[in-house]
């Protein structure tokens, strides 16, 4: 563009000068100042004004943001805890909670107070929202036990052990047992043979597992059945099949069966003796 106005001035100057004259310095300067002003003409000052608002506008925001939530901000002075809590009382967790009153609002961390009531061996999850002004909102999720496991342990329904200090409100449920790295196996075979046994009218009191391998279970009207390491299914159902064809109108009478024969369970009475069938 700047070549085309220097030609057209250029072309006029030529045409209007004497032959023989030079160009005057005021030709020039007038030369240049047609120049800018065309130039400054064809600039678009309304998209660089809005662009310039924009940038300045957006550098702003965080100086705006920072002081408005410092404007805004509180102390913690309220947290409450819902959920149907049953393993754990509400106390206990707003006590967990306490270092928190006195806080910033805005600033304490909510993944944290999440960590600190997850720490409770009854909780399964926490979700945790701010309530302004000050307060602080926890839903809690407790584990789900399933049955005990090694005596003073819970095992949930997601096969995972726990260590509450208190088991008592878990009410009445199976006993499991067996090697620590097994708990999951273990549940599961319980689940089986609990599903197995309910077709019978029979009720799983406890499963265990011995180190090599071996299990052997009781029913919730004290009878011991011994299953052994391998075959665990036909031998449960080989039991199955003599209760309800032998045992089932006498059960008060057994102590315990042995389902580890491959022909037959052998049958101990409560009168000490003992027949196979």
């Amino acid at each position: 563009m700047l070549n085309n106005l220097f030609i057209r001035y250029r072309h006029r100057d030529i045409e209007e000068r004497p032959r023989g004259a030079t160009r005057s310095e005021p030709d020039t300067v007038q030369f240049w100042r047609q120049a800018l002003l065309q130039v400054a003409r064809t600039m678009p000052w309304t998209h660089l004004g809005l662009a310039l608002a924009v940038a300045l506008a957006a550098g702003s925001i965080p100086w705006l943001s920072s002081h408005a939530l410092d404007a805004m901000d509180r102390e913690i002075t309220r947290i409450t805890v819902d959920g149907d809590l049953r393993g754990v009382q509400r106390s206990e967790l707003e006590g967990r909670l306490q270092p928190w009153l006195g806080r910033s609002f805005f600033a304490s961390d909510l993944e944290d107070i999440k960590a600190a009531i997850e720490q409770e061996p009854w909780v399964d999850t926490a979700a945790v929202r701010r309530v302004w002004p000050g307060g602080l909102s926890i839903e809690v999720v407790e584990h789900v036990p399933v049955a005990f496991w090694n005596n003073s342990n819970l095992m949930t329904r997601k096969g995972e052990v726990i260590s509450p200090a208190s088991v008592a409100a878990a009410g009445n449920l199976p006993q499991l047992s067996g090697p620590s790295d097994r708990a999951r196996e273990v549940l599961d075979t319980a689940q089986q043979i609990s599903a197995r046994l309910g077709q019978a009218d029979l009720r799983l009191a406890s499963l265990s597992q011995e180190a090599r391998g071996a299990w052997t279970l009781q029913l919730d009207n004290g009878v011991t059945v011994e299953l052994g390491r391998d075959r665990l299914e036909q031998r449960l159902e080989r039991f199955l099949s003599v209760y309800r064809s032998h045992l089932k109108a006498r059960i008060s009478e057994v102590v315990g069966v042995d389902a580890r024969y491959s022909n037959g369970i052998a049958v101990r009475w409560k009168d000490d003796g003992q027949e196979q069938i």
